[in-house]
């Protein structure tokens, strides 16, 4: 095992980059203090330290996310090779690197977002100590934490509990006086109580603790069992915390071996109906009883990807170079950044499916290349947020027309989770020249209720969703002017001569609309 050095009201919500700056910025002037009160009970006989001397099994490469004046990096340099530890608050980094330590630390100014596998590869170890409920939506920095381990590799997760009263008059003096207690008892020393008081009744602190709210136990295993399957939850490793260890499996690209060992994968059933060489065992078993159900499953999705190719070449022909594809499953069998081949394109997939954006990387980093193509976790249910996470790969420039697909998607939006208000969101952050592409499964057009069933038993096997007719289906191009032939069968949207797909000779059969987009 090693690392691989290799270069709700219901409006869309974002996480606030505004927030996470002045986090930052607070603790860079909390620096000392913090440190001051850190460096007791980071020392040798922290109930901490001798849990990692007993769970963590060593390695080449660590990374210590949210570092602070890095006491865990010089604990993890007994155990890894090479230890980096990262902070976005500056003085954090001076105390860390001012501070003396083994040689094999280094550590650097940088947010977590900001190291991926294709700038800095990936690490046997992911470290995060009361550090994760700062940098934003769980669902958002999870998967990403997750994206950075080795295959065999560990993350290791330790988050502070919520106090009780939390937000309410006076909790903060209450949590200050259970700090001390608590340090107090790790340590036995009374300058180690008085530091926490004197950290945690500072008003800069008080600021910190309306930023970042932590989470309550529920709140943390739910999210952390739902985003980091097989995950091992701990508590009180530390008085008042909990501990995550997840462990990335050791042979991630055997997709066989993975769906073997679980249900079957929605993008993986679906690479399967393409033709496609990512389903293991249960995923095609699936696949043989969803075509039991909808013998033309496989034309259908054929069909949509069909389509697909040729909405990318109308953008590409339009001179669009950036590309966002939601809802995208793996990047196989004719995918955006396989159409979109040229120099200079960029392309960031889209799924909420955790161990299918993991899965989407790797193929990625073997097939295409990781420098233009990331594949991030995001759900269209929060646009705000999948937006953010998208501008967060450094690929997209949103002053640069962008191409937008969701393609055999949004029948598994249902009007509750308001896939039109999340697409204007989306919309209205493309520049001029952008180009949308969309298809929408549908019942216009058939005599009998054939599809409407077959939807039906579909949706209550494998996940809900809604099929829509041509009006609703072109009210998702708002504010877009559509492109020759406008709302039309998807088999008959600019259909090149001589090419056959699935459903050339019977377009209403596809039971699929199709449209592309563009913004003037």
């Amino acid at each position: 095992m090693k690392g691989r050095h290799v270069a709700h009201d219901g409006r869309p919500a974002v996480s606030d980059p505004t927030s996470l700056e002045r986090t930052a910025g607070l603790f860079d002037e909390l620096a000392e203090l913090f440190d001051g009160f850190t460096r007791n009970l980071e020392s040798g006989d922290s109930p901490i330290t001798a849990w990692l001397k007993e769970n963590l099994p060593g390695g080449d490469r660590a990374l210590d996310v949210g570092c602070g004046a890095g006491r865990y990096s010089f604990l993890l340099a007994d155990q890894y090779a090479h230890v980096l530890g990262i902070d976005p608050a500056e003085n954090m980094v001076r105390i860390a690197r001012r501070t003396p330590g083994p040689a094999n630390v280094e550590f650097a100014q940088r947010s977590a977002i900001a190291v991926t596998p294709a700038t800095d590869g990936t690490f046997d170890l992911v470290f995060a100590f009361s550090s994760v409920f700062h940098m934003g939506p769980a669902e958002v920095v999870l998967p990403h934490l997750r994206s950075l381990v080795a295959p065999g590799g560990l993350l290791v997760v330790f988050e502070p509990e919520r106090p009780p009263g939390y937000g309410t008059e006076g909790w903060q003096v209450s949590f200050a006086f259970a700090a001390a207690q608590t340090a107090y008892q790790v340590t036995g020393r009374i300058d180690s109580a008085v530091d926490a008081l004197r950290l945690f009744t500072d008003p800069r602190w008080i600021s910190i603790s309306e930023l970042s709210r932590p989470p309550s136990y529920e709140e943390f295993r739910q999210q952390y069992t739902t985003l980091l399957p097989g995950v091992v939850i701990e508590r009180d490793v530390y008085p008042g915390s909990f501990t995550a260890s997840w462990r990335a499996p050791e042979a991630p690209g055997d997709a066989g071996a993975q769906s073997a060992a679980g249900p079957p994968n929605q993008a993986r059933v679906y690479d399967w109906l393409l033709g496609g060489d990512q389903s293991g065992p249960v995923d095609r078993e699936f696949g043989r009883r969803l075509t039991d159900i909808v013998p033309e499953a496989q034309a259908y999705a054929r069909e949509n990807r069909a389509f697909l190719t040729r909405g990318v070449r109308a953008a590409l022909e339009a001179g669009v170079r950036q590309f966002v594809d939601v809802g995208s499953g793996l990047p196989t069998q004719g995918n955006v950044h396989e159409v979109a081949a040229g120099p200079g394109t960029r392309v960031v997939y889209v799924d909420h499916d955790p161990e299918v954006v993991d899965h989407a990387n790797r193929l990625l980093a073997e097939r295409g290349d990781p420098a233009r193509h990331r594949a991030v976790v995001a759900d269209l249910a929060n646009a705000g947020a999948l937006w953010q996470r998208v501008l967060d790969t450094g690929l997209i420039d949103p002053a640069e027309p962008v191409c937008l697909s969701l393609v055999a998607w949004l029948h598994f939006v249902t009007d509750e989770q308001q896939p039109g208000a999340q697409l204007a969101y989306l919309r209205e952050r493309l520049c001029p020249g952008s180009v949308l592409v969309l298809s929408h499964t549908t019942a216009e057009g058939e005599a009998e209720p054939t599809i409407e069933q077959q939807a039906a038993e579909v949706h209550r096997t494998d996940q809900p969703g809604q099929l829509r007719g041509r009006a609703e289906f072109a009210a998702f191009f708002d504010g877009f002017e559509l492109v020759e032939p406008g709302v039309t069968w998807a088999p008959l949207w600019q259909a090149e001569a001589g090419v056959e797909t699935p459903f050339t000779g019977d377009p209403v059969g596809s039971h699929t609309l199709a449209a592309v987009g563009r913004k003037r």
